[in-house]
């Protein structure tokens, strides 16, 4: 162009002037369409031999294309550095952990910084992926680790399958003073030939996640719990509800004093079985009232207040597993009275008249037959027309219960036959329990009796020779009256086994014990598979409401 020759003929005119050569100038040139060229020339002075320049020797050449591959190796180094920025910009902020693994487990020289927080190492890189871990998490996982990775390096397996196998998912780890929680993650890194040699791993510090699903579990669990109590003490009387927790109460206080006494002085096994007396009443009482929740706890307490009464010595070991135990039962006991102070219409109803209270005695007692009959598959009828609730002294109400509650368990877990026992010994086929009361001389008197097999003196003997309670030259002398008060003393019982419901032969020793204190007493008759009969003579307490 003419632009270009004009530049050329002062390039040349400078040349001749200065004698400096031109070398590599770039030229661009757009022509017409817009079609563009580069030229680079270079120029250089011809002189005589007298030094004199006398023309010039140029050479030009067609640079376009070197030009184009240039500028897209500009633009491929712009993009490789944006690359890199925007690369090292997610590892150093990036909240997991991200890192590559070869076939040697070695992790890769890149990372992100997490990596070094999350596994508490500030150099992972180059290192054994397995070695960094030991110390850390259990051993057993770590073996398992390294068979899945072999799996995981073997293009022949289902890379989806073994995602679902992983081993590394919410494993705790101890990193440093700290105990966490961690998850990692693998997918292959495939070459052009769809071999994978490396795998590409992210781990997540999920601690918070697993602490929170923990105790969302824990409260949901509660929750359950709660309302599940609700609803049971929603279908219980007021009355009877408030007298349990105020029974409940008491033993605690009982036991809490015994456990005291215990920790001075650790020879004092003998209050062992007081505490186990208590908890027994507890679990007598909650069942009564269809509270199974309560009185598995306690039962689950007699299973060691059991083992305890065996030792010669209380250890510092069986005092914590004795607090443990009460400590359980006071938790429930308050958590409990928590719920059932929510429940306003129930403080409403505390007070109802003693018609009522005496009445509701009785259905109790009737709910009771007809819950063992279940239980136990038996058929037996109760009859207590005779015990008229308005006869019920209303201070020795709750001993009464107690009292009865104990007979009819008895008589129905022990004493009544099933169905078909029944009738081989022809008798009849539905059972009966009969109770009566009524006052006499500043005394209430109650007989109970039921129909069944009657107390089984050769169990009892057996079980008294295996107490270690009476010298064997006495039990020799005993006849079967003296036989049969046995059951009155604490470990003695005639269930082969022990369940919830009965076995530990502890039952009839806390109602004798009830009895003595306030100067009452019972009796007890039988006649094999004829009858067992109980009276028991209550002092009348002088009304103070």
């Amino acid at each position: 162009t003419e632009e270009h020759a004009r530049e050329a003929f002062e390039d040349e005119q400078q040349i001749m002037k200065t004698g400096e050569s031109l070398k590599n100038k770039e030229e661009k040139e757009t022509w017409e369409g817009g079609k563009i060229t580069w030229v680079s020339t270079s120029k250089v002075p011809i002189r005589s031999r007298t030094g004199e320049i006398i023309g010039i020797v140029g050479i030009s050449r067609d640079i376009t294309e070197k030009k184009r591959t240039e500028v897209i190796l500009k633009e491929y180094r712009n993009n490789l550095e944006n690359a890199k920025r925007e690369t090292d910009n997610i590892l150093a902020t990036v909240e997991e952990g991200l890192f590559l693994l070869d076939r040697n487990l070695q992790v890769g020289s890149q990372y992100s910084l997490e990596l070094e927080t999350i596994i508490g190492d500030k150099n992972p890189a180059n290192k054994n992926f397995i070695k960094l871990l030991e110390n850390k998490i259990d051993k057993s996982i770590l073996n398992t680790v390294k068979d899945y990775f072999d799996l995981l390096f073997d293009d022949k397996n289902d890379e989806a399958m073994l995602i679902e196998l992983n081993p590394l998912v919410e494993i705790e780890a101890k990193i440093g003073r700290q105990n966490k929680f961690l998850t990692f993650k693998f997918r292959r890194v495939n070459t052009p030939s769809g071999k994978a040699d490396q795998l590409i791993a992210i781990v997540s510090d999920v601690t918070k996640e697993v602490n929170l699903a923990r105790t969302l579990k824990r409260q949901e669990v509660e929750s359950k719990r709660k309302m599940e109590w609700l609803l049971s003490i929603l279908n219980i009387d007021p009355t009877m509800l408030k007298e349990f927790i105020t029974s409940v109460l008491e033993e605690l206080d009982q036991m809490n004093e015994c456990y005291q006494e215990i920790e001075k002085n650790p020879k004092k096994i003998e209050l062992i079985d007081a505490i186990y007396r208590s908890m027994h009443t507890i679990k007598g009482g909650a069942r009564l009232l269809e509270m199974e929740f309560f009185a598995d706890l306690a039962h689950n307490a007699e299973d060691v207040l059991s083992e305890l009464r065996t030792v010669k010595k209380i250890s510092s070991n069986d005092l914590k597993k004795l607090n443990k135990q009460i400590q359980t039962i006071h938790q429930t006991y308050d958590e409990l009275k928590e719920l059932i102070d929510h429940i306003g219409k129930i403080h409403d109803q505390f007070r109802p008249k003693r018609s009522h209270e005496h009445q509701l005695l009785l259905n109790t007692l009737d709910r009771l037959v007809k819950s063992l009959n279940e239980e136990c598959q038996k058929d037996v009828m109760f009859d207590y027309k005779n015990l008229e609730g308005s006869t019920i002294p209303f201070q020795r109400r709750l001993l009464i219960r107690d009292i009865l509650v104990q007979l009819i368990r008895n008589s129905i877990y022990h004493g009544i036959e099933l169905k078909d026992e029944r009738k081989a010994l022809k008798k009849p086929e539905k059972a009966r329990i009969t109770v009566s009361g009524y006052a006499e001389d500043n005394a209430y008197i109650i007989r109970y009796e039921d129909d069944g097999r009657g107390l089984d003196t050769g169990k009892l003997l057996a079980k008294a020779r295996r107490s270690g309670i009476w010298p064997k030259k006495e039990i020799d002398s005993w006849n079967d009256d003296k036989i049969c008060e046995t059951i009155f003393h604490a470990g003695i019982s005639t269930a082969d086994k022990v369940s919830i419901t009965a076995g530990r032969g502890i039952g009839m020793s806390i109602i004798k014990k009830k009895l003595d204190k306030i100067g009452g007493e019972i009796s007890v008759l039988t006649e094999p598979n004829q009858f067992t009969r109980f009276e028991i003579l209550i002092p009348l307490a002088q009304e103070t409401e």
